[in-house]
């Protein structure tokens, strides 16, 4: 397996929570977990940050391409990468197959509360919402993209 680049939201206090979770059971170290709101990381990967507020991301290294996946996609490629994780993979592919699987993470993600310190205005933080009736499965079947990273 190749090493891959998980992004998450370093703001949200259930994704710290999930990483750390994820960190211990990456006993052979072949995910490398980054906070997204480090704008030179965005720039660095070139990634989008309105999505990434959305859903988890990662990045597979193939030769000179880089794939990156977000939501369930993520979550099954870092279950993928941990052997103690591996029990999970056929569930999380048979609930994406199916299509429940990025709805699933979708209806979690949009329940998270996000903590950015000094990022608030007048007292209440906002988290973008996923209109989960406007996500065609067409188009979020594999919503990953290939694209060129500059190191």
């Amino acid at each position: 397996m190749k090493r891959i680049i998980v992004f998450y939201d370093g703001w949200c206090s259930f994704c710290l929570k999930s990483i750390k979770s994820f960190k211990r059971f990456d006993w052979l170290n072949r995910i490398e977990f980054i906070s997204f709101r480090d704008q030179k990381v965005i720039e660095k990967y070139k990634l989008d940050e309105k999505m990434l507020e959305k859903r988890i991301h990662s990045l597979l290294q193939s030769n000179s391409k880089y794939k990156i996946e977000n939501g369930i996609y993520s979550i099954n490629r870092i279950c993928k990468n941990s052997p103690a994780l591996w029990i999970f993979v056929p569930f999380l592919s048979f609930a994406t197959l199916i299509g429940l699987g990025q709805l699933i993470y979708d209806w979690i993600a949009n329940r998270r509360t996000i903590f950015p310190t000094g990022q608030c205005e007048g007292g209440s933080c906002q988290i973008p919402q996923i209109d989960l009736k406007s996500i065609s499965k067409k188009n979020d079947f594999r919503n990953s993209f290939c694209c060129h990273v500059d190191s």
